[in-house]
């Protein structure tokens, strides 16, 4: 089950941020979403608080997504967490912690945590994303040309998406039993 997962975020070489420095997190697939986290390192310089954004999107154009929220901060006498309802949609994908909270730095780090826990959610992906530009992913069994670049694609796949493909793929055409295709204007 997909629905309750961790976002974990260290920003390593704590100590040498200047102000103004904004702070982002890599993507984190997690729920059929895509989740990053954001911070403003400059305010430990004007306080020893500062601010969080997590962010929720979707490739899809209809979603949404309600989750609790549980998020820590990793310092060196104990932990600091919050917790919090997140309700996001295409329309708004932030969660702001923005209430100021404590900068811990950890060997030169900060360790910060976001356990996610989905309630309900829909037009998320039901799948990790498939890099179509790698051969070991599988099932793989036609190459399609599109502007130079292979990718390796399911023919039953593209078939289920597009009447097109199936045409190409399962009718009465060359492109059947072709394991490479170029595909033009």
């Amino acid at each position: 089950n997909d629905s309750k997962f961790v976002v974990s975020f260290e920003i390593e070489d704590a100590n040498s941020y200047v102000p103004g420095t904004v702070v982002e997190s890599a993507v984190f697939n997690g729920g059929g979403f895509e989740w990053k986290v954001s911070t403003d390192l400059s305010s430990r310089f004007r306080s020893p608080y500062t601010k969080f954004l997590l962010a929720c999107e979707s490739k899809n154009g209809d979603w949404k997504c309600d989750a609790n929220v549980e998020f820590v901060i990793h310092g060196e006498q104990g932990n600091y967490s919050e917790k919090r309802q997140f309700i996001s949609d295409e329309s708004h994908s932030v969660c702001s912690f923005d209430n100021g909270y404590p900068m811990h730095i950890v060997d030169n780090k900060h360790i910060f945590e976001f356990t996610i826990n989905i309630i309900s959610s829909y037009g998320g992906s039901e799948h990790s994303p498939i890099d179509l530009t790698n051969s070991s992913n599988s099932p793989n069994n036609v190459t399609l040309i599109i502007g130079g670049k292979k990718l390796l694609v399911s023919k039953d796949y593209l078939a289920i998406n597009s009447p097109v493909f199936a045409t190409m793929f399962f009718g009465d055409f060359a492109e059947k039993n072709k394991e490479e295709e170029e595909i033009k204007d």
